[in-house]
C-alpha cells in the first residue's frame, strides 16, 4: 500500500509539472497571436492546464502527507524541508 501511495505522489508531481508546462506554453504563444479564435483556444488550453496543475498539486500534497505518516517520516528533516519549500514557493 505504501508503494502505491508513493507512486501516486510521483504521478501527482509529474502531472503538476506537465500541466504547468502546458499553461506556460499557451501563455508564451498567446503573446504573438493576433487571431481572436486562436487566442480564445490558447486561453482555454491554459485554463485547462491550470486546472490539471492544481489537481496534480493536490494529489502530490495529499499522497506525500499520507506517505509521510505511513512511512513514519515526520521525524526526518527532509520532509519538513520539502513542505517548507512548498509553502515558500506558494507564497
Amino acid at each position: 500500500m505504501y508503494g502505491l501511495v508513493v507512486l501516486l505522489h510521483v504521478l501527482g508531481a509529474f502531472s503538476f509539472v506537465a500541466a504547468h508546462g502546458v499553461s506556460m506554453f499557451a501563455a508564451f504563444r498567446l503573446r504573438g497571436e493576433r487571431d481572436r479564435t486562436r487566442q480564445a483556444t490558447l486561453l482555454e488550453l491554459s485554463q485547462i492546464g491550470v486546472g490539471v496543475s492544481y489537481v496534480g498539486l493536490l494529489i502530490l500534497l495529499a499522497a506525500g502527507i499520507l506517505a509521510g505518516f505511513m512511512g513514519d517520516h515526520w521525524g526526518r528533516g527532509w520532509i519538513w524541508a520539502s513542505l517548507g519549500t512548498l509553502v515558500a514557493v506558494a507564497i
